[in-house]
Protein backbone atom coordinates (compact mmCIF):
# COMPACT_ATOMS: atom_id res chain seq x y z
CA UNK A 1 0.00 0.00 0.00
CA UNK A 2 1.14 3.06 0.14
CA UNK A 3 2.08 4.07 3.94
CA UNK A 4 4.43 1.27 3.28
CA UNK A 5 5.50 2.43 0.02
CA UNK A 6 6.70 5.32 1.31
CA UNK A 7 8.47 4.02 4.43
CA UNK A 8 10.57 1.87 1.85
CA UNK A 9 11.51 4.31 -0.21
CA UNK A 10 12.61 6.70 2.98
CA UNK A 11 14.62 3.83 4.08
CA UNK A 12 16.18 3.37 1.00
CA UNK A 13 16.86 7.10 0.34
CA UNK A 14 18.06 6.84 3.99
CA UNK A 15 20.85 4.43 2.45
CA UNK A 16 21.57 6.98 -0.20
CA UNK A 17 22.50 9.78 2.22
CA UNK A 18 24.71 7.57 4.24
CA UNK A 19 26.69 6.05 1.06
CA UNK A 20 26.59 8.78 -1.83
CA UNK A 21 29.49 7.32 -3.23
CA UNK A 22 27.98 4.18 -4.29
CA UNK A 23 26.38 3.64 -8.13
CA UNK A 24 22.81 2.43 -8.73
CA UNK A 25 23.42 -1.10 -9.17
CA UNK A 26 25.86 -1.20 -5.61
CA UNK A 27 23.35 0.82 -3.52
CA UNK A 28 20.47 -1.92 -4.28
CA UNK A 29 23.28 -4.79 -3.20
CA UNK A 30 23.65 -2.60 -0.03
CA UNK A 31 19.70 -2.15 0.68
CA UNK A 32 19.70 -5.72 -0.14
CA UNK A 33 21.89 -6.67 2.51
CA UNK A 34 19.96 -4.20 5.10
CA UNK A 35 16.88 -3.86 4.56
CA UNK A 36 13.59 -6.44 4.21
CA UNK A 37 9.96 -6.20 3.01
CA UNK A 38 7.59 -8.67 3.47
CA UNK A 39 3.79 -9.15 1.50
CA UNK A 40 1.56 -11.34 3.68
CA UNK A 41 -2.32 -12.01 2.19
CA UNK A 42 -4.86 -13.76 2.36
CA UNK A 43 -7.83 -14.68 0.21
CA UNK A 44 -8.98 -10.80 0.48
CA UNK A 45 -5.79 -9.56 -0.95
CA UNK A 46 -5.38 -8.58 -4.44
CA UNK A 47 -3.04 -9.20 -7.11
CA UNK A 48 -2.42 -5.73 -7.85
CA UNK A 49 -1.17 -4.90 -4.28
CA UNK A 50 0.84 -8.00 -4.33
CA UNK A 51 2.59 -7.39 -7.67
CA UNK A 52 3.14 -3.76 -6.98
CA UNK A 53 4.74 -4.80 -3.11
CA UNK A 54 7.06 -7.34 -5.40
CA UNK A 55 7.99 -4.64 -7.95
CA UNK A 56 9.08 -1.55 -5.88
CA UNK A 57 10.71 -3.73 -3.86
CA UNK A 58 12.97 -4.69 -6.74
CA UNK A 59 13.42 -1.60 -7.78
CA UNK A 60 14.84 -0.72 -4.13
CA UNK A 61 17.18 -3.48 -3.97
CA UNK A 62 15.47 -4.86 -0.74
CA UNK A 63 15.12 -8.68 0.27
CA UNK A 64 11.37 -9.50 -0.07
CA UNK A 65 9.59 -12.08 1.09
CA UNK A 66 6.27 -13.62 0.29
CA UNK A 67 4.04 -15.52 2.63
CA UNK A 68 0.32 -17.02 2.05
CA UNK A 69 -1.35 -16.61 6.05
CA UNK A 70 -4.72 -17.82 4.67
CA UNK A 71 -3.62 -21.38 7.04
CA UNK A 72 -2.83 -18.94 9.76
CA UNK A 73 -6.17 -17.03 9.43
CA UNK A 74 -8.81 -20.08 9.41
CA UNK A 75 -7.07 -21.96 12.23
CA UNK A 76 -7.77 -18.93 14.01
CA UNK A 77 -11.15 -18.72 13.37
CA UNK A 78 -11.70 -22.75 13.76
CA UNK A 79 -9.70 -21.85 17.47
CA UNK A 80 -12.46 -19.05 18.13
CA UNK A 81 -15.63 -21.12 17.47
CA UNK A 82 -14.39 -23.83 19.52
CA UNK A 83 -13.51 -21.99 21.86
CA UNK A 84 -16.84 -19.49 21.77
CA UNK A 85 -19.39 -21.59 19.84
CA UNK A 86 -19.65 -18.90 17.60
CA UNK A 87 -18.85 -19.23 13.48
CA UNK A 88 -17.29 -15.69 12.85
CA UNK A 89 -18.82 -14.70 9.64
CA UNK A 90 -18.65 -11.68 7.05
CA UNK A 91 -22.75 -11.94 6.86
CA UNK A 92 -22.80 -10.58 10.47
CA UNK A 93 -22.30 -6.77 10.76
CA UNK A 94 -20.58 -7.58 14.79
CA UNK A 95 -18.01 -9.77 13.21
CA UNK A 96 -16.87 -7.34 11.05
CA UNK A 97 -14.15 -5.66 13.31
CA UNK A 98 -12.55 -9.26 14.36
CA UNK A 99 -12.65 -10.70 11.31
CA UNK A 100 -10.62 -7.53 10.01
CA UNK A 101 -8.29 -6.95 12.88
CA UNK A 102 -6.95 -10.88 13.36
CA UNK A 103 -5.43 -10.49 9.73
CA UNK A 104 -3.77 -7.80 10.32
CA UNK A 105 -2.93 -9.18 14.18
CA UNK A 106 -1.51 -12.03 12.19
CA UNK A 107 0.88 -10.03 10.13
CA UNK A 108 2.26 -8.28 13.08
CA UNK A 109 3.25 -11.19 14.82
CA UNK A 110 4.96 -12.84 11.69
CA UNK A 111 6.41 -9.65 10.72
CA UNK A 112 7.98 -9.60 14.01
CA UNK A 113 9.01 -12.63 14.24
CA UNK A 114 11.00 -12.15 10.77
CA UNK A 115 12.58 -8.40 12.48
CA UNK A 116 13.87 -11.07 15.34
CA UNK A 117 15.29 -13.19 12.61
CA UNK A 118 17.05 -10.40 11.09
CA UNK A 119 18.17 -8.55 14.15
CA UNK A 120 16.18 -5.65 12.78
CA UNK A 121 14.51 -3.04 13.33
CA UNK A 122 10.73 -2.93 12.42
CA UNK A 123 9.27 0.02 10.91
CA UNK A 124 5.60 0.95 12.08
CA UNK A 125 3.35 2.33 8.53
CA UNK A 126 0.71 4.19 10.34
CA UNK A 127 0.10 7.67 9.07
CA UNK A 128 -1.57 10.55 10.98
CA UNK A 129 -4.31 10.61 9.48
CA UNK A 130 -5.34 7.19 11.06
CA UNK A 131 -3.60 7.57 14.11
CA UNK A 132 -6.18 10.71 14.56
CA UNK A 133 -9.14 8.33 13.84
CA UNK A 134 -7.54 5.21 15.25
CA UNK A 135 -7.94 3.34 11.64
CA UNK A 136 -5.24 0.75 12.68
CA UNK A 137 -5.55 -2.30 14.17
CA UNK A 138 -3.82 -2.36 17.96
CA UNK A 139 -0.41 -5.06 17.63
CA UNK A 140 -1.11 -5.59 13.85
CA UNK A 141 -0.07 -2.50 11.27
CA UNK A 142 0.57 -0.57 14.23
CA UNK A 143 3.68 -3.30 15.04
CA UNK A 144 7.07 -1.54 15.04
CA UNK A 145 9.89 0.15 17.11
CA UNK A 146 9.92 3.48 14.98
CA UNK A 147 7.06 4.96 12.49
CA UNK A 148 8.64 6.80 9.77
CA UNK A 149 4.82 8.54 8.71
CA UNK A 150 2.65 8.97 12.14
CA UNK A 151 3.20 12.18 11.80
CA UNK A 152 2.64 12.91 7.47
CA UNK A 153 -1.33 13.33 6.94
CA UNK A 154 -2.64 10.51 4.41
CA UNK A 155 -3.18 13.69 1.54
CA UNK A 156 0.69 14.24 1.47
CA UNK A 157 1.43 10.59 1.33
CA UNK A 158 -0.55 10.25 -1.78
CA UNK A 159 1.02 13.66 -3.14
CA UNK A 160 5.11 12.53 -2.06
CA UNK A 161 4.11 9.21 -3.76
CA UNK A 162 3.11 11.02 -7.06
CA UNK A 163 5.95 13.48 -6.49
CA UNK A 164 8.76 10.89 -5.65
CA UNK A 165 7.67 8.56 -8.54
CA UNK A 166 8.72 11.63 -10.99
CA UNK A 167 11.75 12.56 -9.31
CA UNK A 168 12.94 9.32 -8.82
CA UNK A 169 11.70 7.37 -11.47
CA UNK A 170 9.96 4.53 -10.32
CA UNK A 171 7.82 2.83 -12.35
CA UNK A 172 6.64 0.62 -9.37
CA UNK A 173 5.64 3.68 -7.53
CA UNK A 174 3.16 4.65 -10.15
CA UNK A 175 0.94 1.66 -9.65
CA UNK A 176 0.64 1.94 -5.97
CA UNK A 177 -0.71 5.63 -6.34
CA UNK A 178 -3.01 3.78 -9.36
CA UNK A 179 -4.48 1.71 -7.02
CA UNK A 180 -7.11 3.47 -4.17
CA UNK A 181 -5.79 3.21 -0.61
CA UNK A 182 -7.59 -0.07 0.69
CA UNK A 183 -6.80 -2.29 3.66
CA UNK A 184 -8.05 -5.19 2.04
CA UNK A 185 -9.73 -6.98 4.99
CA UNK A 186 -12.95 -7.29 3.86
CA UNK A 187 -13.93 -9.88 0.75
CA UNK A 188 -12.89 -8.46 -2.37
CA UNK A 189 -16.46 -8.36 -3.27
CA UNK A 190 -16.96 -5.67 -1.33
CA UNK A 191 -14.67 -3.18 -2.95
CA UNK A 192 -13.57 -1.81 -0.03
CA UNK A 193 -11.57 1.43 0.47
CA UNK A 194 -9.96 3.55 3.30
CA UNK A 195 -11.88 7.04 2.61
CA UNK A 196 -15.12 4.43 2.24
CA UNK A 197 -14.59 3.29 5.48
CA UNK A 198 -13.70 7.07 6.75
CA UNK A 199 -14.11 9.99 4.54
CA UNK A 200 -12.54 11.43 2.15
CA UNK A 201 -8.72 12.43 3.38
CA UNK A 202 -8.26 16.06 1.84
CA UNK A 203 -11.68 16.68 4.28
CA UNK A 204 -10.16 14.18 7.12
CA UNK A 205 -6.90 16.10 6.80
CA UNK A 206 -8.35 19.46 7.11
CA UNK A 207 -10.40 18.77 10.44
CA UNK A 208 -7.25 17.22 12.13
CA UNK A 209 -5.74 20.32 11.55
CA UNK A 210 -8.51 22.47 12.58
CA UNK A 211 -9.33 20.44 15.65
CA UNK A 212 -5.78 19.94 16.79
CA UNK A 213 -4.01 22.71 15.56
CA UNK A 214 -5.93 25.42 15.63
CA UNK A 215 -7.97 24.43 18.52
CA UNK A 216 -11.47 24.85 17.40
CA UNK A 217 -14.64 23.16 18.66
CA UNK A 218 -17.31 20.85 15.70
CA UNK A 219 -19.10 24.09 15.38
CA UNK A 220 -16.14 27.08 14.63
CA UNK A 221 -14.93 23.69 12.36
CA UNK A 222 -18.44 23.87 10.51
CA UNK A 223 -18.33 27.55 10.35
CA UNK A 224 -14.43 27.99 9.05
CA UNK A 225 -14.71 24.64 6.47
CA UNK A 226 -18.66 24.81 4.94
CA UNK A 227 -17.79 27.39 2.64
CA UNK A 228 -14.81 25.53 1.34
CA UNK A 229 -16.63 22.13 0.96
CA UNK A 230 -19.91 22.72 0.44
CA UNK A 231 -19.78 22.21 -3.40
CA UNK A 232 -18.08 18.77 -2.44
CA UNK A 233 -21.52 17.93 -0.15
CA UNK A 234 -24.40 18.66 -2.59
CA UNK A 235 -25.02 21.89 -0.34
CA UNK A 236 -26.44 19.50 2.52
CA UNK A 237 -24.52 20.55 5.26
CA UNK A 238 -26.37 17.56 7.59
CA UNK A 239 -23.46 15.52 5.23
CA UNK A 240 -20.78 17.85 6.43
CA UNK A 241 -21.74 17.61 10.14
CA UNK A 242 -21.82 13.62 10.11
CA UNK A 243 -18.67 13.51 8.74
CA UNK A 244 -17.43 15.87 11.25
CA UNK A 245 -19.70 13.87 14.30
CA UNK A 246 -17.83 10.91 13.33
CA UNK A 247 -14.11 12.46 13.23
CA UNK A 248 -14.32 13.73 16.82
CA UNK A 249 -16.25 10.71 18.17
CA UNK A 250 -12.97 8.42 16.92
CA UNK A 251 -10.58 10.92 17.23
CA UNK A 252 -11.55 10.84 20.90
CA UNK A 253 -12.11 7.34 21.29
CA UNK A 254 -8.71 6.82 19.56
CA UNK A 255 -6.30 8.52 22.03
CA UNK A 256 -5.60 4.93 23.75
CA UNK A 257 -4.12 3.61 20.20
CA UNK A 258 -2.23 6.59 20.28
CA UNK A 259 -0.55 6.25 23.83
CA UNK A 260 0.75 2.83 22.59
CA UNK A 261 2.11 3.83 18.90
CA UNK A 262 5.69 3.44 18.30
CA UNK A 263 8.19 6.29 18.75
CA UNK A 264 7.68 8.87 15.61
CA UNK A 265 9.11 12.59 14.34
CA UNK A 266 7.66 15.38 14.04
CA UNK A 267 7.09 16.91 10.52
CA UNK A 268 4.16 18.88 10.47
CA UNK A 269 3.80 22.08 12.97
CA UNK A 270 1.91 19.74 15.59
CA UNK A 271 1.62 16.39 15.87
CA UNK A 272 -0.29 13.49 17.52
CA UNK A 273 2.42 11.89 19.98
CA UNK A 274 1.42 11.83 23.45
CA UNK A 275 5.04 11.38 24.40
CA UNK A 276 6.27 14.77 22.70
CA UNK A 277 3.68 16.88 23.53
CA UNK A 278 -0.01 16.31 22.89
CA UNK A 279 -1.78 15.18 25.70
CA UNK A 280 -5.40 14.44 25.65
CA UNK A 281 -7.68 12.58 28.06
CA UNK A 282 -8.30 8.86 27.14
CA UNK A 283 -11.71 8.66 29.08
CA UNK A 284 -13.96 11.28 28.01
CA UNK A 285 -17.52 12.47 27.04
CA UNK A 286 -16.56 13.05 23.32
CA UNK A 287 -17.38 16.45 23.08
CA UNK A 288 -21.15 15.90 23.56
CA UNK A 289 -22.35 18.84 24.13
CA UNK A 290 -20.31 20.74 21.34
CA UNK A 291 -21.47 18.12 18.88
CA UNK A 292 -25.19 19.10 19.92
CA UNK A 293 -24.87 22.53 19.65
CA UNK A 294 -23.48 22.20 15.94
CA UNK A 295 -26.31 19.93 15.28
CA UNK A 296 -28.16 23.07 16.56
CA UNK A 297 -26.55 25.08 14.67
CA UNK A 298 -27.20 23.54 11.55
CA UNK A 299 -30.97 22.58 11.92
CA UNK A 300 -31.33 26.27 12.21
CA UNK A 301 -29.60 27.29 9.28
CA UNK A 302 -31.73 25.01 7.29
CA UNK A 303 -35.04 26.45 8.98
CA UNK A 304 -33.98 29.86 7.90
CA UNK A 305 -33.44 28.73 4.37
CA UNK A 306 -36.76 26.71 4.07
Amino acid sequence: GRDSAMCALLVARMFRYDRPELDPDALRAHVGRHFTTAYMGTENSGGATREAARALAEELGARHFVGDIQPAFDTHLAICEQMTGQKLSWDTPAHDIPLQNVQARLRGSLIWMIANLEQSLLIATSNKSEAAVGYATMDGDTSGGLSPIADVPKSMVSAWLAWAARFHGLSSLEAVVGIPATAELRPPSEGQTDEDDLMPFAILDQLIYHFVQRGQDPLQMFRTLWPVFEQRYGGDPRRFVAHIEKFVKLFCRAQWKRERFAISFRVTAFDLDPKTGFRFPPVQAPFTEELAELRLHVDALLDDEG
